[in-house]
């Protein structure tokens, strides 16, 4: 086994220190050969940087009289005698030969398995600064439940899994999309968890395009949100700002807000000024419709409207009174007005 040529190639596809990986090859050597001899075995792994080897060697202490022969060896033994070992120490060394103890393949597999998880490790923690923040990824491969992607250039590997994905978003391997890293999970096989469904995706979108919210001058209060369909932002100015909050997140032409929904797969984004008075920030919501009254009853809200703007709050299957229901955590009831007869 060229095993400095193997070290070599596996550093280089790891982008990892040669030494990391002849420490690896140490560990793994060892366990090998305790598994097919003997498991109290002591060996000696010395990596020879003018031959570029690892010599192996199995260590005795050499003693008067042995106690345990798979540590220790006589000093008239015939090996010593014969010098068919070398003495370092008080120790004697024997050379091992590995093609006679070591699978190739099997060996292989093992130290790359090992890579992987220094890998997975090495990353976690290099990546732990980026948890709760966006990342820009490539998709990788495509599962039923799963996707792979492909982070930092290739670096890193992210986990996205299949609840997380918007609804009707088209996937091809080599994509590129902005994720949310939600979690680092370092004993997981996949520790990048990636998200575009949660919430906090969308509040860092918009701290990326909107200067204002970056600085703290315009604040997102709440997010009303079904993922991939609509979302309705409510956002205020901090005080004694002469800010319009909605138009600083909608900026010029609608820059800002175009960048963000076709970061969320042209999901439907709409900014409402919040309030702190439950009934005008339903009504800011509910806009544009046009609300005739807004009546709080005992469990649940009664919203009346005219009878040409029920088509505008019933959009998108009413997701937007569902999401105020589910935020306000009561039911709402909308009723149309129909226009009095003329006489």
């Amino acid at each position: 086994m060229d095993n400095y040529s193997l070290i070599k190639r596996l550093a280089m596809e790891r982008e990892m220190e040669e030494d990391k990986v002849i420490e690896l090859f140490s560990s793994v050597i060892q366990e090998f050969y305790q598994q097919k001899n003997d498991p109290r075995a002591e060996l000696n792994l010395h990596f020879d940087p003018d031959q570029k080897k690892i010599f192996p060697y199995r260590v005795y202490k050499i003693v008067e009289e042995v106690n345990d022969p798979a540590k220790e060896i006589s000093s008239q033994d015939e090996i010593i005698q014969k010098k068919k070992g070398k003495i370092q120490d008080g120790n004697l060394l024997v050379s091992i030969d590995l093609k006679e103890l070591i699978d190739y393949q099997e060996f292989l597999k093992k130290i790359r398995s090992l890579l992987n998880q220094v890998q997975k490790e090495k990353w976690s923690k290099e990546l732990l600064p980026y948890q709760g923040k966006i990342i820009e990824g490539e998709i990788r491969e495509i599962h039923d439940d799963y996707c792979l992607v492909n982070l930092l250039g290739g670096k890193a590997v992210g986990y996205w899994k299949k609840s997380e994905w918007l609804p009707k978003e088209k996937l091809w391997k080599g994509r590129q999309l902005r994720f949310f890293l939600s979690e680092v999970k370092e004993d997981a096989d996949y520790p990048l968890i990636l998200a575009r469904k949660n919430n906090f995706f969308l509040q860092k979108l918009f701290a990326l395009e909107v200067p204002e919210i970056a600085e703290g001058r315009v604040v997102i209060r709440d997010v009303l949100r079904d993922p991939g369909i609509l979302s309705k932002v409510a956002v205020e100015s901090k005080e004694n700002s002469s800010i319009d909050p909605v138009r600083a997140c909608v900026g010029k032409n609608g820059l800002r807000i175009n960048n963000i929904i076709n970061s969320l797969n042209r999901e439907k984004i709409s900014l409402v000024y919040w309030s702190e008075n439950t009934e005008q920030l339903i009504i800011n919501i509910l806009s544009p419709a046009k609300i005739i009254s807004l009546i709080k009853k005992k469990d649940h809200w009664l919203v009346i409207v005219p009878q040409s703007e029920m088509s505008l709050i019933l959009a998108h299957g009413g997701s937007v009174v569902k999401l105020i229901s589910e935020y306000l955590k009561q039911k709402i009831h909308i009723k149309s007005l129909e226009p009095k007869k003329k006489i």
